[in-house]
C-alpha cells in the first residue's frame, strides 16, 4: 500500500485516508535496516505490513474495492497545483542549471 513521506516531493499530493503521512526518517530508518537484512518487501510501519498481509488475502475484486474505499488510487495522483507549485518550480530550475553544465 502506497503513502507518501512528509517531504517536498510529496507536497499537494493526497495521502491514502488511513494511513499517517510518513516522515523521511522514517523511510531512511527502514531503508538502512533493508540492506542490513534484505527483504522483498519493506513495509515503513507495523500496521502497513499487517494491512498488506491481510489485503493479500482477499480477492482482486475485494482489493480494488477496499483501494477505493481507502483511497489508495489516489495517492499521489490527486495532486493540489497550488501547494505543489513551489516544488515544481524549485525542480524546473535545477534541471536547467543541471543542463547548462557539460557532462565530462
Amino acid at each position: 500500500m502506497p503513502n507518501l513521506a512528509a517531504t517536498d516531493l510529496g507536497a499537494g499530493m493526497s495521502s491514502a485516508r488511513t494511513a499517517k503521512l510518513l516522515t523521511a526518517g522514517d523511510v531512511a530508518e527502514r531503508i538502512v535496516g533493508s540492506i542490513e537484512r534484505p527483504r522483498f518487501e519493506v513495509p515503513i510501519t507495523a500496521d502497513a505490513g499487517f494491512s498488506l498481509k491481510v489485503h493479500r488475502l482477499f480477492p482482486a475484486r475485494v482489493r480494488d474495492v477496499t483501494d477505493r474505499m481507502f483511497a489508495m488510487d489516489k495517492v499521489a495522483t490527486d495532486v493540489k497545483s497550488a501547494e505543489r507549485a513551489a516544488y515544481e518550480r524549485r525542480i524546473a530550475a535545477d534541471a536547467e542549471e543541471n543542463a547548462a553544465v557539460p557532462s565530462r
